[in-house]
C-alpha cells in the first residue's frame, strides 16, 4: 500500500493543497477505484472465457 508520504510527494509536493486527512481520503478513494477496475477486468475475462468455451463447444457438436 502506498504511504501518506508518497501520496504527498505525488499529489502535493509543496504541501500547499491538502491536509493529511484529505490525502488519506483521496488515497482511500483511489484504492476503491483501483479495486473496482480490477473486479471489472476479472469479470470481463470470465465472460470472454465463458463465451470462448461455449463457441468451442458449439463448434465440436455442431
Amino acid at each position: 500500500m502506498i504511504s501518506l508520504e508518497k501520496c504527498r510527494e505525488l499529489l502535493d509536493p509543496k504541501k500547499e493543497k491538502y491536509t493529511d486527512e484529505e490525502l488519506l481520503q483521496i488515497k482511500d478513494w483511489l484504492v476503491k477505484l483501483a479495486r473496482l477496475n480490477v473486479q471489472m477486468f476479472l469479470e470481463q475475462q470470465r465472460i470472454i472465457k465463458t463465451q470462448s468455451n461455449e463457441e468451442s463447444s458449439n463448434n465440436v457438436s455442431g
